[in-house]
């Protein structure tokens, strides 16, 4: 319905019996992909990915990819805000979540060292991107973690009841600045509890000494988490192997520490 270029944002709305309502496209000339999508109090449907291109629905491009945000009206499908954010090297959205009043929050990744992220630190390659947005759109602030080598943020959780903490979950190769010390291997799935104002308050990696690879995450009563990862080596918190590339169930606290892990697959691989 309406092609915008290559690839584009594409929203569907069903109602309650199942039967599609709306189907609808939004992006620019180039590729556009939408990752998380999040309702927020004011009935807006905001989605969030990238951009490659400026045009169509895209009216700011800084350059390679942006994080790109779009608010729609679930109920007739128009667009009523876009934003761009972003720097001239690459920038990508994996996650929003929406906190309270005013924060919306986006997690991902961005290697710029300009533009919205000039005053940020940037510390290698891809660092992890957090900050948020308020209910028009409009950025308040920006924060960056990471070391000297590829971090990416892929999932945000509350994490307590009360006190406006949030957990965030993806993947390092680091063992410097930020995840000094804490590399168990050549990829590892990281936990970084921060506060509404991006402020760390912890920081923990799980996995061993091979490649982990971080799949979702969910919240169970009493503030323990569920992680699901993909592992390829035994070591470090893994214990052992059934084939070649395994399922690992990790249960944590809010605080990141391990309380239990379990493999699960045969003799070949599982994902």
């Amino acid at each position: 319905p309406g092609s915008r270029g290559a690839d584009d944002f594409l929203l569907g709305v069903c109602n309650s019996d199942g039967n599609l309502s709306l189907l609808k496209k939004f992006g620019g000339p180039s590729v556009d992909e939408a990752h998380s999508v999040e309702k927020i109090p004011n009935g807006l449907v905001v989605m969030g990915g990238y951009t490659s291109a400026k045009g169509g629905d895209v009216s700011t491009f800084y350059g390679l990819t942006d994080t790109w945000l779009a608010a729609v009206n679930p109920a007739n499908g128009s667009l009523v805000w876009e934003k761009t954010i972003g720097g001239t090297n690459n920038d990508q959205l994996n996650e929003l979540f929406y906190l309270e009043t005013g924060r919306l929050f986006f997690a991902g990744h961005t290697k710029s060292v300009d533009r919205d992220v000039a005053m940020v630190p940037t510390r290698g390659l891809n660092d992890v991107m957090i900050g948020y947005v308020n209910e028009s759109g409009e950025l308040n602030k920006i924060a960056t973690f990471g070391g000297a080598k590829d971090e990416t943020a892929k999932k945000m959780l509350a994490a307590e009841a009360f006190g406006g903490q949030m957990l965030v979950f993806g993947e390092s190769s680091s063992n410097d600045l930020n995840f000094a010390g804490l590399n168990r291997g050549r990829r590892d799935v990281f936990v970084l509890k921060i506060n509404r104002n991006l402020n760390q308050v912890s920081l923990k990696t799980l996995g061993g000494p091979g490649d982990e690879t971080f799949v979702d995450a969910l919240r169970l009563p009493g503030n323990n988490y569920l992680v699901f990862c993909g592992v390829n080596m035994a070591g470090g918190q893994i214990d052992s192997l059934k084939g070649g590339r395994d399922i690992w169930v990790a249960k944590i606290n809010s605080l990141g520490d391990l309380l239990w892990g379990k493999v699960i697959g045969g003799s070949k691989d599982d994902v």
